[in-house]
């Protein structure tokens, strides 16, 4: 028997971890590669004649107000620089929004009738952890036939990040089906972790590469996503994907509150998992699986694979 406040404390100590919202945020700030003449034109700008040769051309933007920087320029891994003009980092410039980022000061202001929210999709467990299962096989299988990889330290650390993600969510895609959330939900601040670590091997110091080899390095949650940010041009991608986290993912994974509540239903010793958090569970890791696959192609200069990975991943967000 528990007390009856007990799971209800526990419940809304930590209700949510991540935003359901991180797929379209990720989305939106998705690297797209494409020819010079469709890089101009995402712009804007008017060309003529032939142009360069390749597929591996980028168009970028200074977001700024008031600040009009933008350029074009072969593939620049990860980052597109400081814009010359104000400092600020620039942002890629997707074919589907392309548009100057110009406020409509005219614009309709939404009535309170518009700003009322959308009813909630009702989630399927099972359509998730399908469609997350598909995602996960496709995205290894880009990394997978291309064979060997440089075996240089930092590329060794990326390679074993990259396989132990893969491995922790397929276990949370088999754990969840039957009926163990509490060893699924466990397994979130591991892949967490081991994407962060990622990155830290391609862009940390040669003491951070150190750390990671004799086994003492030490996340720090508070500040990895903003260095993660900065380090990889990626605005506050991972600011936003971390941030906010850190208390219910130790607590998840550390037999704290988070998990202590889930075990009753009601007054019954029974496990209660949200469906909705579960889902949030599933499109966490996956989301975690893509980016590390992305971190992989574009540091190994597989583009073809980082374009189709891309691709996969949208779709996946649209379901």
């Amino acid at each position: 028997m528990a007390s009856p406040g007990l799971r209800a404390s526990c419940k809304n100590k930590v209700k949510v971890f991540i935003n359901q919202a991180t797929n379209r945020s990720l989305a939106e700030q998705l690297v797209i590669f494409m020819t010079e003449q469709e890089a101009h034109e995402a712009l804007n700008w008017p060309r003529t004649g032939k142009g360069n040769e390749g597929d591996e051309w980028l168009a970028f933007r200074c977001l700024t107000a008031d600040c009009h920087s933008e350029g074009v320029s072969r593939n620049r891994e990860f980052g597109f620089g400081r814009c010359g003009r104000c400092g600020a980092i620039m942002e890629a410039v997707n074919p589907s929004h392309a548009q100057p980022h110009v406020k409509d000061e005219n614009a309709e202001k939404p009535t309170a009738s518009k700003q009322a929210e959308k009813p909630a999709k009702p989630v399927n467990v099972s359509n998730e952890l399908a469609t997350a299962k598909k995602l996960n096989e496709q995205l290894e299988e880009l990394v997978f036939k291309r064979g060997q990889c440089p075996d240089d330290d930092r590329n060794i650390l990326l390679m074993a990040y990259w396989a132990l993600i893969f491995d922790f969510h397929k276990a949370i895609l088999a754990l969840i089906p039957n009926q163990l959330c509490g060893s699924a939900f466990a397994l979130a601040r591991p892949s967490v972790e081991a994407l962060v670590r990622a990155h830290v091997a391609v862009r940390g110091s040669a003491a951070d590469v150190k750390s990671l080899q004799e086994d003492t390095y030490h996340t720090d949650f508070d500040k990895i996503g903003q260095w993660m940010d900065k380090e990889f041009a990626t605005e506050k991608l991972f600011t936003n994907f971390i941030g906010g986290a850190q208390t219910a993912l130790h607590s998840f994974t550390h037999a704290g509150l988070s998990q202590i509540g889930r075990r009753f239903d009601g007054h019954d010793l029974k496990p209660s998992y949200d469906e909705g958090e579960i889902v949030e569970v599933i499109r966490v890791s996956t989301s975690a699986v893509w980016m590390v696959t992305n971190l992989v192609t574009i540091r190994l200069g597989f583009i073809s694979e980082a374009n189709k990975a891309r691709d996969l991943y949208v779709e996946w967000g649209k379901r």
